[in-house]
């Protein structure tokens, strides 16, 4: 099976196209890794040797249409599921880069930290300053001094190296 013979592949790729991002930049903002876009579009992957066709999962058919664009009952469609059996997930979301003001401009490494940022303010208090505890599993003041604190407490910025 080729891109041309799978709908849902041949619309992804042109929404992609049209909106100038790479597969990975698509997957990236559709939360799955690249090589699952590359399915996605020419709808099949490799097992054994052998191209099989896919069948992905509904979460990861509307992850792909929003990623570029696509209502999510038209992708659901095109993957040969039924809207109408997936209400939850014609729910409109944009991506994260249009909700929240300067998250495009994020690399991917400080998306990452912010979405860990926001699990751990999320989850049960376990003690201690979670919210502050990013990633290094240190206090803030000795993850500074390393510079591998990505949140720095009373600052603006967002930074892997701990530069302002």
């Amino acid at each position: 099976m080729t891109t041309s013979d799978w709908p849902l592949g041949r619309e992804l790729r042109r929404r992609r196209d049209d909106a100038g991002l790479s597969q990975r930049q698509a997957a990236a903002r559709a939360g799955i890794s690249e090589s699952k876009w590359r399915q996605l579009e020419h709808g099949t992957m490799t097992m054994s040797g052998q191209a099989v066709h896919v069948k992905p999962r509904p979460t990861t058919v509307a992850a792909a249409a929003r990623a570029v664009g696509l209502p999510v009952a038209r992708a659901l469609e095109l993957s040969g599921e039924s809207p109408t059996e997936h209400p939850d997930l014609l729910v409109d979301a944009a991506p994260a880069d249009d909700r929240v003001p300067g998250f495009a401009a994020l690399t991917e490494r400080q998306r990452a930290a912010v979405v860990e940022l926001v699990a751990s303010m999320l989850a049960p208090a376990t003690g201690g300053d979670r919210a502050n505890t990013v990633r290094t599993g240190e206090a803030p003041s000795d993850a500074t001094k390393r510079g591998n604190v990505l949140f720095r407490t009373g600052s603006d910025s967002i930074d892997q190296t701990g530069a302002s």
